[in-house]
């Protein structure tokens, strides 16, 4: 996940024994595609992206880092708690 991402993912990690991966973020403060491609590995057992993002209110691009990951065959979480509320309302 990116170092954006909601703080909540990384005590969730902790508590089941995961270790987390922290992808830095690109010049739009978007999780950094490349560096998310680098760190997939066969010990990812999940991606996680932000709509929007936790400290900039950033939404990452979420249709590439889904397409990413299902070339990789990973499951992607999208962390949307507010976004999936507001996101479809927002050109209103």
């Amino acid at each position: 996940m990116c170092v954006t991402g909601h703080p909540g993912i990384n005590k969730g990690c902790h508590y089941v024994g995961l270790d987390v991966v922290q992808i830095p973020f690109d010049e739009h403060k978007k999780m950094s595609i490349s560096h998310l491609k680098a760190a997939i590995s066969s010990k990812t057992v999940a991606v996680v992206c932000s709509a929007p993002q936790y400290p900039y209110g950033v939404v990452d691009d979420v249709p590439e880092i889904a397409a990413i990951c299902k070339s990789y065959g990973v499951p992607l979480h999208v962390d949307s708690a507010i976004g999936g509320y507001v996101l479809p309302f927002i050109e209103m």
